[in-house]
């Protein structure tokens, strides 16, 4: 799991300081539903080098997010509930 202050550094990067390789293809997560949330998010953030980026096949996704909007938790999740129908 990541620190408050690893997020906001992780957050802070650009899409160009990212390498393709690198980033975690979401189609390739996979997440036990079995698992209480807090072990569900700690088996995405595993994963994820920074999970405010992403690919989706070869796609690059980048994730922003408001300090009163949703937590990154919640959006995280979200999409992985949406991806399971896939």
């Amino acid at each position: 799991m990541y620190t408050e202050k690893e997020l906001e550094i992780l957050g802070n990067k650009t899409m160009d300081s990212m390498n393709f390789s690198h980033m975690t293809d979401i189609e390739e997560v996979r997440i036990d539903e079995n698992l209480p949330y807090s072990k569900r998010l700690a088996q995405y953030f595993s994963y994820s080098k920074n999970p405010y980026f992403f690919r989706y096949g070869k796609i690059k996704v980048q994730t922003r997010f408001e300090n009163n909007a949703e937590t990154l938790e919640d959006i995280v999740m979200k999409l992985l509930v949406s991806l399971k129908g896939r």
